[in-house]
């Protein structure tokens, strides 16, 4: 979802259920911290979120445990921390939220590149 920020895709839900999803709809999602989505396409967000974060959280463990370097992923999410960057209220909030330290972290040494 933070590939195409200017436009909106189509995804699946769940049987039945397709619903198109533009990037003001995930933004507005991931800020619903402390309710409950709303509706299940909320809920989609909120999830793939989740676990796009939990893996950001392993790949920074795996750099401090010596497993990769920073420079073997670095230009691979350069695009993704740029985004996360524009809109850091809501990411940050969102990665409080759910206790991924490492990925903020992660995504804090894009902004020491300079």
């Amino acid at each position: 979802m933070l590939d195409w920020v200017d436009g909106s895709a189509e995804y699946k839900i769940r049987d039945g259920l397709n619903v198109v999803i533009n990037y003001p709809d995930v933004l507005s999602a991931l800020a619903m911290n402390q309710g409950e989505p709303c509706n299940e396409s909320q809920q989609y967000i909120r999830d793939g979120f989740d676990w796009f974060f939990y893996r950001i959280d392993r790949i920074e463990h795996y750099i401090r445990r010596g497993l990769i370097q920073f420079e073997d992923v670095r230009d691979v999410f350069k695009v993704y921390a740029r985004e996360v960057g524009y809109h850091e209220d809501v990411f940050e909030d969102f990665l409080k939220f759910h206790e991924y330290t490492l990925a903020q972290q992660f995504f804090a040494r894009y902004a020491h590149q300079g």
